[in-house]
């Protein structure tokens, strides 16, 4: 089955604003938020349907460091949340990886803007140091 969703967004940078989409994508158990210029995909989400009630979300990657710090990972958080909200989904979690560790404090200002419980591990744990969680 696929499934997908979409709406636009605009964010302005100070050389121009850029126009992009938003794009969800669903095929079987996995999901793809897609942000998009012009069919370049700025940047993306991927996640798992871990079952009828949780989603977890993977990576968000951005395809230049550009792109960072300009909404475009909020336009797709938001999408994502929309998504599990319309779709009876009861939570969204993922895993803190320790590649992050550099950036841990934008990570967490990023999920706690979207109501996400961040969990920080005493010991990491398989390469993670924490997790998020947020109820739907």
């Amino acid at each position: 089955m696929k499934n997908t969703a979409m709406f636009k967004a605009l964010f302005s940078r100070k050389d121009k604003p850029i126009e992009f989409e938003v794009v969800i994508e669903q095929e079987d158990y996995y999901l793809s938020i897609k942000a998009i210029n012009n069919g370049k995909r700025l940047a993306f989400i991927t996640c798992v349907i871990e079952d009828d009630n949780r989603i977890m979300i993977g990576d968000i990657r951005h395809a230049q460091s550009k792109y960072f710090n300009h909404s475009i990972g909020s336009a797709m958080m938001k999408k994502l949340i929309e998504y599990a909200e319309n779709n009876d989904y009861r939570e969204l979690y993922g895993n803190l990886s320790v590649v992050d560790s550099d950036h841990k404090n934008r990570l967490h200002h990023f999920y706690n803007k979207f109501g996400f419980e961040i969990i920080e591990y005493p010991e990491t744990k398989d390469l993670y140091y924490g997790e998020i969680r947020r109820k739907i």
